[in-house]
């Protein structure tokens, strides 16, 4: 009775242990709370062990099932490795470790996301969908709302060394940074969309779910506005528009019968508006709270009585402020660009390795670089894996996008097709996002993983409409 117990818990083992799906859904989450305070230190370490499963996975695939590994694009993705692991001996330094690590990384990009297609089967990939979107709209509406109810309540303070509420003017309510704040909230909002499809049939969700995705919809639109965040910013203004465009050619059912200019003049309408609004959203929403912070602030008038001039200008520094104001718009980006300019001479073929970048920045510029990363995934992309490995990626990226928009726009008719119209939505923005941020392969975090889990769903869409 034990014995067979025993065996049955290590074929259960074995099973979970090799399986694509449940190792992405892991990833995932665990990258996902690397993104919040007091579980980021957890959260780190359960990633680290959760990477070097995925090498065991990968090295058994690689000798045992090698057809898993069939994916598209096979060749120069394997090329651009290649290039990414000769680059780490090249560069070889105290960082060679964490450039393999990066190298790996990359496999994992392509062959376990990008690849899911291959190693999973579709109904669990359809399965493993539901589950991310619903994760992401459910944990990111919790983490909002009690990032709202410590600003609502506290303002901002510390906890533990964590900064909690508001942090230079913007709201960062429980997660790290302001920009991932911004950046899960928006991703969160197209979850919605995504979620919201034919795709995954007549989901008759309770009452009670419909009414909480309603109100974590609201909390992360609330907490885009107030972050600040101007990448994430045009990261949900992009989606917008391009999901407006493929909406506006889908009711054609062929190319040639598109009204152009009608099509564009509306489009050029509805970006106008949605620009506009979103700034003057923005500005409402910040100066509400601002208001509603500052309104009954009787820590501020009760403490002492106003007795000089000096005691007034201390009150008016103490109110608490959500709203930058003359800030560089491109937050040192512009700066980092030139930096990363001068970086990408050192060895423009091969580059210099992720890993090296702060200490080759050392090297080669007066007081290094003004962040730890270039803030902008091409360029890092040139300094790290050398022009050579940039185009590789390009030649990906792009034969990507068209082989997607090709299919959006030539079957707009299918109901898969609008569903893949929305990844291929987010996809657009995304790629427009990184030219401000440091996604795409510049760091194994969530803003990464994020661009490859809807790679993967795009791959396997295209798939499935190219066989029925």
């Amino acid at each position: 009775m034990l014995l067979s117990f025993s065996s049955y818990f290590v074929k259960k083992f074995k099973e979970k242990f090799y399986d694509f799906s449940f190792f992405r859904i892991c990833y995932i989450i665990s990258l996902f709370f690397e993104t919040t305070s007091f579980t980021n230190i957890y959260a780190l370490w359960i990633k680290s062990f959760i990477i070097f499963w995925g090498f065991l996975i990968c090295l058994d695939t690689l000798f045992y099932d090698q057809k898993k590994f069939e994916i598209k694009y096979k060749n120069i993705i394997i090329f651009f490795i290649i290039l990414n692991i000769l680059s780490c001996f090249i560069n070889f330094s105290s960082y060679f470790l964490t450039n393999l690590v990066f190298a790996f990384h990359s496999v994992v990009c392509f062959f376990i996301f990008f690849g899911m297609n291959k190693n999973t089967e579709k109904k669990i990939i359809f399965l493993e969908m539901k589950i991310f979107l619903k994760f992401l709209i459910f944990a990111s509406g919790i983490i909002s709302a009690l990032g709202l109810l410590v600003m609502f309540t506290k303002g901002s303070f510390k906890f533990f060394g964590y900064t909690l509420g508001i942090f230079n003017n913007r709201f960062l309510g429980v997660y790290t940074n302001s920009n991932l704040a911004g950046f899960v909230s928006a991703t969160s909002v197209m979850a919605c969309d995504l979620l919201n499809d034919k795709y995954f049939g007549n989901i008759k969700e309770s009452k009670i779910k419909n009414f909480l995705f309603t109100i974590f919809l609201f909390f992360n639109i609330f907490s885009l506005f107030l972050t600040d965040s101007n990448a994430s910013f045009v990261f949900i203004t992009i989606y917008l528009v391009v999901r407006i465009f493929c909406e506006s050619f889908a009711k054609y059912s062929s190319f040639k019968e598109t009204k152009i200019f009608r099509e564009i003049l509306f489009i050029s309408v509805c970006v106008s508006i949605i620009i506009s609004s979103s700034f003057l959203i923005r500005e409402f929403s910040q100066q509400t709270v601002n208001w509603i912070l500052n309104k009954n602030d009787k820590k501020i008038f009760s403490i002492k009585l106003i007795e000089n001039q000096d005691d007034l200008e201390k009150i008016h520094s103490d109110k608490i402020k959500i709203g930058r104001e003359n800030y560089d718009v491109s937050s040192g980006r512009i700066l980092l660009f030139k930096q990363g300019l001068i970086l990408s001479k050192i060895r423009p073929l091969l580059g210099i390795g992720r890993g090296n970048l702060v200490r080759y920045a050392k090297i080669y510029i007066d007081g290094g670089l003004i962040f730890s990363d270039l803030h902008n995934s091409y360029l890092t992309i040139i300094v790290a894996n050398g022009w050579i490995g940039f185009i590789i990626f390009m030649m990906f990226a792009i034969s990507t996008i068209f082989r997607s928009a090709r299919m959006v726009f030539s079957q707009n008719h299918k109901r898969k097709t609008k569903f893949l119209s929305k990844l291929f939505s987010i996809l657009i923005a995304y790629f427009c996002y990184a030219i401000f941020e440091k996604c795409i392969l510049s760091e194994i975090t969530f803003m990464v993983i994020f661009l490859w889990i809807i790679l993967g769903y795009i791959s396997t869409v295209l798939e499935s409409e190219h066989r029925s």
